[in-house]
């Protein structure tokens, strides 16, 4: 199973500045503020069957939602 291990980073307005992915055998991958588009996301995670964040369910995921 293709395992990401994803993390964002935001400012004060809740905004993402900063999203990190790591996928081992594929490196880190950081998409950063401005350059942060739902394409990019989905490339970056192409593949992918399993993302694991640390509390990702209650902050990334529906931060990532509502941005992208």
């Amino acid at each position: 199973m293709t395992t990401a291990y994803l993390d964002i980073e935001t400012n004060w307005d809740r905004q993402i500045t900063v999203i990190g992915i790591h996928q081992e055998g594929r490196g880190t991958v950081q998409l950063v503020r401005p350059d942060i588009t739902r394409e990019g996301l989905l490339s970056a995670l192409a593949g992918v069957e399993r993302i694991v964040t640390d509390g990702g369910a209650t902050f990334d995921l529906p931060c990532i939602h509502r941005c992208l």
